[in-house]
């Protein structure tokens, strides 16, 4: 098996490849993937997102609770 002939080959049938949901299955497969940082992982959340909406909204209207930081690991 000669690899760069397989690779060719391989090449030459994507590029006649004309279906979408293929395309998304091939890219997904050769594309490496991208880990996702704290902030999208959370954004990406709709419960998380409101979680963090109401707390600032408590910490707007007087209801969070001071923490001094040395307190912090206590």
């Amino acid at each position: 098996m000669n690899i760069q002939v397989e690779k060719i080959e391989l090449i030459k049938r994507i590029a006649d490849v004309n279906n979408e949901a293929i395309i998304k299955k091939l890219k997904a497969i050769l594309m490496p993937e991208k880990i996702p940082d704290e902030t999208e992982r959370i954004m990406a959340n709709p419960e998380l997102v409101e979680k963090i909406r109401e707390a600032r909204r408590e910490i707007k209207e007087g209801k969070g609770v001071k923490v001094d930081i040395k307190d912090i690991w206590k």
